[in-house]
């Protein structure tokens, strides 16, 4: 007998593969944790007993969201990288598990942990695993691998030369990480250079190499366009970031590098959003009062940031680079919440929403080699589902009208 049965019953099905939607009475019946079939009801093997009805009749349904980029293990309060490595690691998990709590309430059904320090991360993922507490899905890094003194140096972890990435791969795999992480360049850690590489092309391939052996998939946060060219001969999977930072400090955009991307298969990760609210804030401020010279200089630079970002990620749309949804919330003042904003930037990159549901869910899962079981509305998949008001396909921030979380077939919120 089939246990704990579920009919969701909505106005719209969008099943993330960027199909169209199923607007002829579509639903959805869950069994347990898994979707045991999906299409329009007069397709559809409905159970008649023991059934619960879930009526969503004036919403969409959709897969539920994925962050390819975030940072649980971060407090995301605005202080820089310095005083936040002073912190304990008990805080630091504290943080971990508010963060956790938040994203999973914007409709964040999986989430991607892009580097934390110590244990943090693990200690989250087992809590979760074991019901002490509620968290999105978790695919997890634990301690990226940074040169000495690069960037994410204090989450300890730092690596030089081939022999010592491969240990450092095989420890983090000992440690339970599910992907590597690689600090490509540097970043906003102080003293660390965000216009040039932190590591070789040999030691790049040293890790990917490595991880290829055990059929976990690498992550390069590559802020240089140097950074960017050797993650690309190295085989790196997916690109975070992409800043394409000259040794001249400005940011520039190489098309050779980007065919590249594009004929190996290479996902790229923009996170788009970094910098924006900052950047808001500010500028609310200064309709107030004057800003000081540093606070100028710091909306100066990030409008350049910005505007480069957005003209660079149109560009890479339009050489067919397949994108993802990432935030890389938790860094700055960057929150877990708000991950919708960044869906709606690349929107006005020249994405259609439809392009950017299927980054945020199907492509998502694909690049972590999940999309047989998470990423969109299938049989025999797990039962990620959100539920909004309105038509995404038609107004990405439609979005924001969250009205139903199911994680795993269980209602999380309603």
């Amino acid at each position: 007998m089939v246990e704990d049965l579920k009919v969701l019953r909505a106005k719209r099905l969008i099943d993330g593969t960027g199909s169209d939607p199923i607007e002829d009475n579509p639903v959805v019946v869950v069994s347990g944790s898994k979707i045991l079939d999906v299409g329009s009801e007069s397709d559809v093997d409905i159970p008649q007993q023991n059934v619960t009805e879930i009526d969503l009749s004036e919403l969409t349904i959709l897969p539920g969201l994925i962050d390819q980029h975030i940072h649980l293990g971060l407090p995301a309060d605005g202080r820089p990288y310095e005083q936040v490595m002073q912190d304990s690691d008990a805080l630091l998990l504290i943080a971990a598990v508010n963060n956790a709590y938040k994203a999973l309430n914007v409709g964040l059904t999986t989430v991607v942990d892009c580097g934390t320090r110590n244990r943090v991360i693990f200690d989250l993922k087992a809590a979760s695993e074991r019901g002490l507490i509620e968290t999105p899905r978790l695919f997890v890094c634990g301690r990226p691998l940074t040169m000495t003194g690069g960037h994410f140096w204090f989450c300890n972890n730092e690596v030089d030369g081939p022999d010592e990435v491969r240990r450092g791969v095989r420890t983090l795999l000992k440690e339970g990480a599910d992907f590597i992480k690689i600090m490509a360049s540097g970043g906003g850690t102080a003293n660390t250079d965000v216009s040039r590489a932190s590591f070789s092309v040999e030691e790049l391939k040293a890790i990917t190499e490595q991880a290829q052996t055990y059929g976990v998939i690498t992550k390069a946060h590559c802020l240089s366009s140097d950074s960017i060219n050797n993650a690309i001969e190295a085989g790196i999977h997916c690109i975070e970031h992409i800043g394409f930072i000259d040794v001249d400090g400005t940011r520039a955009f190489h098309e050779d590098s980007v065919r590249k991307i594009v004929n190996q298969g290479i996902y790229v990760s923009p996170t788009i959003q970094t910098g924006f609210r900052q950047r808001e804030r500010l500028l609310e401020k200064a309709k107030l009062q004057p800003l000081s010279a540093k606070e100028q200089a710091t909306a100066d630079s990030l409008k350049y940031k910005h505007t480069q970002k957005l003209a660079n990620l149109t560009k890479l749309y339009q050489m067919g680079v397949t994108l993802l949804g990432g935030s890389d919330a938790g860094c700055g003042s960057s929150q877990t919440d708000d991950y919708v904003f960044g869906l709606e930037l690349m929107v006005q990159a020249g994405m259609t929403p439809r392009e950017v549901i299927t980054a945020a869910t199907f492509k998502n899962a694909e690049a972590l080699q999940l999309k047989d079981s998470i990423g969109s509305l299938e049989s025999g998949k797990i039962a990620d589902i959100i539920a909004v008001r309105g038509n995404p396909f038609e107004d990405i921030t439609t979005l924001h009208n969250l009205e139903l979380i199911m994680l795993g077939g269980d209602v999380v919120r309603r």
